[in-house]
């Protein structure tokens, strides 16, 4: 999951156009801000559905340094 923040409403005389998302592990937009204004984005986030990802598309255990050496 990602949830991707932005700033709605004026700021210092500058309108703020907001957009704030959240996107499941598909890529897909679940759910959006749908105004200008202040909004609260609420969604249920199921991490186990990142499972599919993690074993399939990018293995994170064959890529992870336990040491770094200079």
């Amino acid at each position: 999951m990602v949830a991707c923040v932005a700033k709605a409403g004026v700021e210092d005389g500058h309108p703020l156009i907001g957009g704030s998302l959240i996107v499941n592990p598909d890529g897909e937009i679940v759910v959006e801000a749908t105004t200008e204004e202040d909004e609260l984005l609420v969604y249920p986030c199921d991490l186990d559905a990142t499972d599919f990802g993690k074993k399939t598309i990018f293995n994170f255990a064959n890529h992870r340094r336990t040491s770094i050496t200079a």
